[in-house]
């Protein structure tokens, strides 16, 4: 740790170093804008490189970005997929205030250079025999019970958190998904389901805070077709593969293939996200169905919800939410869907009991289809003490989602 701040303390001194003797150079700086009379506050904005290379100049080769506001080091972070050495997509954490702008000074530095921020988003997965060792990719449980999968993988899955809530998928061939109610803004999954303690107690941290059984959970996916539900994953070839993790984001993929359906075999694959400061992950989902009457579905459980909440009045997204004592721990729970409009049917509920996808509110989908799952629990946030207070917040997202924060090149 001591070393970390050595190292952070370093590159702040050369950086400013940078800033003296580039003044001639006029070092360049960019415009965040907030087109919205709604402060920002620790949002995470991401920039496109090229788009970067515009407002500052061609990229040095082999450095990366670095932003300063005055003396302080905005939070970044660096998306290089093909492993190139040159970014993708960078992302920088910034404030602002209501109709307000920051000019941020842009330097370049050595990737060795590069500073270690204090992490904001975890993903991980690891087997009960080594759990220190993290599982880059891996071929799923062919099994859906979890007095077995939770003998091989630690929480019985991949787990992905932020500061705010975390959430597991189960890697067998149930592939629900499961929330970790948080009291406390730490990152924690490296170090549960290890031990005697369950995750289903409260701890210092949070707990297991969902009931699933067959339904979907927190977000899960499946098929319609001709009004019957398919459970995706529980058959065929399916695989995790992490992707990147990062500070501000991190993401992996589940995928999908040679999933059989009634007599269709099908390819999917779901990649799934997680930013700092939101009470969401984010959902991205591409299958080849033969046609239009096939719909890719995603809900949430309604095992103890009083009633579905549906939201149809925003400019560019719906909303399907219930409100309720629904928490494992008898306390209050939101949850919901957040999907773009153009990426909305319909929605339903799945039968209460029988074979299959069960005790599930649902919204149908196109085949390539993109939705945010969240999650609001009392005890973690007072604000979701009343269902205004959560809806509210993602009312308020969706907006931040369509008024996004600007980019521009610095007036100086």
């Amino acid at each position: 740790m001591k070393k970390n701040i050595l190292q952070a303390t370093f590159i702040l001194l050369a950086c400013s170093a940078s800033i003296v003797s580039c003044s001639k150079k006029e070092t360049p700086s960019i415009r965040f804008l907030n087109p919205l009379q709604v402060d920002r506050n620790n949002e995470v904005v991401t920039i496109n490189c090229n788009e970067l290379g515009n407002k500052t100049g061609d990229l040095p080769k082999g450095m990366l970005p670095l932003f300063l506001q005055g003396s302080d080091t905005l939070v970044s972070q660096n998306i290089d997929l093909n492993k190139d050495g040159i970014p993708e997509e960078i992302l920088v954490e910034v404030s602002l205030p209501a109709g307000g702008y920051k000019d941020i000074a842009v330097i370049f530095i050595s990737a060795d250079e590069f500073p270690k921020f204090k992490e904001k988003t975890n993903l991980h997965f690891a087997l009960i025999k080594e759990i220190g060792k993290e599982i880059d990719s891996m071929s799923r449980v062919q099994s859906n019970k979890t007095e077995i999968t939770s003998k091989v993988l630690q929480m019985e899955g991949p787990g992905w958190e932020n500061d705010k809530v975390g959430f597991r998928n189960y890697f067998d061939l149930r592939n629900g998904m499961d929330i970790f109610g948080k009291i406390k803004p730490l990152l924690v999954l490296d170090t549960i389901g290890i031990g005697v303690h369950s995750y289903h107690l409260m701890s210092n941290w949070g707990m297991d805070i969902l009931k699933v059984s067959n339904s979907l959970g927190a977000g899960a996916i499946g098929m319609e077709k001709d009004g019957k539900l398919y459970r995706i994953g529980d058959n065929g070839e399916s695989g995790f593969e992490r992707i990147y993790e990062g500070p501000l984001k991190s993401e992996f993929a589940l995928h999908f293939k040679n999933w059989v359906a009634g007599n269709d075999s099908l390819d999917i694959i779901h990649y799934i996200s997680i930013t700092a400061g939101k009470y969401c992950y984010e959902s991205s989902v591409f299958a080849n169905f033969p046609d239009d009457s096939y719909h890719l579905i995603s809900g949430f459980v309604n095992k103890y919800a009083d009633s579905l909440i549906f939201i149809n009045s925003l400019d560019n997204h719906v909303v399907l939410a219930s409100h309720s004592i629904q928490s494992e721990d008898k306390s209050i729970l939101g949850m919901a869907l957040l999907i773009p409009r153009e990426n909305y049917l319909s929605h339903t509920e799945a039968p209460k009991a029988g074979d299959g996808i069960t005790e599930t509110y649902y919204a149908t989908m196109p085949a390539e289809a993109k939705f945010f799952f969240y999650a609001g629990w009392a005890l973690g946030n007072s604000d979701f003490v009343k269902a205004d207070g959560f809806l509210d917040l993602i009312e308020e997202d969706a907006l931040k989602r369509d008024y996004p924060i600007q980019i521009q090149k610095a007036i100086l």
